[in-house]
């Protein structure tokens, strides 16, 4: 094998195991957010955000994180959750 194949195989293998590590931690996020309430998320953010925020009220990621957090403990059920469907 010549370098230049042995540094690509190195990018693509670390690209690889950057991807499943990507996907691992995304699965365990999924399932923490499945089994937290959104009080809790809420709660959470609040807590990591309000040192910052009693600092700089204005910090625009501070906000941007507690915004975040808002959205994310907030229900995602919509319309669909609550229509009824029909089989036919």
């Amino acid at each position: 094998m010549t370098d230049r194949t042995r540094t690509a195989e190195r990018v693509f293998r670390f690209a690889l195991w950057a991807k499943a590590l990507n996907g691992a931690l995304e699965l365990a996020g999924g399932i923490l957010q499945l089994l937290t309430s959104s009080p809790a998320i809420q709660a959470f953010v609040a807590r990591i955000t309000v040192h910052e925020l009693t600092e700089d009220p204005t910090d625009v990621v501070a906000h941007a994180v507690l915004s975040f957090g808002r959205q994310l403990g907030a229900p995602a059920c919509s319309e669909l959750c609550t229509s009824s469907f029909t089989v036919s």
